[in-house]
């Protein structure tokens, strides 16, 4: 037999999940949003750029890729995709 206090913790439960559901959509709708282009700065140098925004940069240097982003230099990236997606993390991680 439920007690007074079942229904109220069901909806808490409820709640609780619904919310849950709508942070999860919410984020996925925001990285999807989130638009990555490269602009050449040089032979094999690129600004990585979301929304218009200047976000870090990277380039090639004798063979592996370099990332830079939020005043640190990340070295040792096998592929120009794997140095953007370091700053792409590192962005992300410095607008929540």
């Amino acid at each position: 037999m439920l007690t007074p206090v079942g229904p109220l913790l069901l909806d808490v439960i409820a709640l609780l999940i619904l919310s849950i559901i709508y942070l999860a959509t919410v984020a996925a709708v925001k990285l999807r949003s989130m638009k990555t282009s490269l602009r050449k700065t040089g032979e094999s140098q690129y600004e990585v750029v979301v929304n218009e925004q200047t976000i870090g940069q990277v380039w090639n240097w004798h063979g592996s890729w370099t990332a830079r982003a939020d005043g640190k230099t990340y070295h040792g990236h096998k592929s120009r995709k794997q140095a953007v997606e370091r700053v792409e993390r590192i962005h992300e991680s410095q607008s929540h």
